[in-house]
């Protein structure tokens, strides 16, 4: 397997070593059941967003790279990408031990995505449901390997946060349409102290 020269990003070095389809956009179910508590702070929409989150690795897992067309089984995530947002719209994220792990079985390969470091944006989150990023300053690093042998080490090829999209929030629940090189995909963050 090898992998083309200019490749920038985990999605670059996917498409080198499994088809990759037009994605298409479909509509993402809400994973809360009837069961499910949600603790309500008495704040919902623009307001909500305020606060710590964490990012739910299960949904990255499974919407992220499922967009890549590569069943989420042969993907795992680990370690945690925490979202602080604050009430002038600044938002920095930061990754701890981020890794996402993609076995291509068929192939014999794996590929690794490993991201730390922060991220900072600004933010404009509207009652409307709808948000826009307005600036984002990368002091991240992505390293990418396949079979253990590093492509791409250093700043990612673009922030988490880019664009424009619709975000729901209420409770401890903040769900982000994130635009995303294969496609657009839903993330869905939880609160945390």
């Amino acid at each position: 397997v090898t992998v083309a020269a200019g490749a920038t990003s985990l999605p670059d070095v996917l498409s080198v070593t499994t088809p990759v389809t037009t994605p298409v956009t479909t509509p993402v179910e809400s994973t809360t059941s009837s069961t499910d508590t949600v603790v309500a702070t008495g704040v919902a929409g623009a307001a909500c967003t305020v606060g710590s989150w964490v990012a739910d690795n299960e949904t990255f897992r499974s919407g992220f790279l499922d967009s890549a067309g590569i069943a989420s089984e042969q993907v795992s995530v680990t370690g945690e990408i925490r979202v602080d947002i604050a009430g002038d719209g600044t938002v920095v994220t930061t990754f701890t031990d981020f890794l996402v792990v993609v076995t291509l079985a068929d192939i014999g390969s794996v590929v690794e995505g490993a991201s730390a470091g922060t991220e900072t944006s600004v933010i404009v989150f509207a009652d409307d449901g709808s948000y826009t990023v307005t600036s984002s300053q990368i002091d991240s690093t992505q390293v990418i390997s396949l079979d253990g042998v590093v492509y791409i080490n250093g700043p990612p090829s673009q922030a988490v946060f880019t664009g424009t999209g619709p975000f729901t929030c209420a409770g401890d629940r903040l769900d982000m349409t994130i635009p995303g090189e294969l496609g657009d995909f839903v993330e869905i963050f939880h609160r945390s102290a």
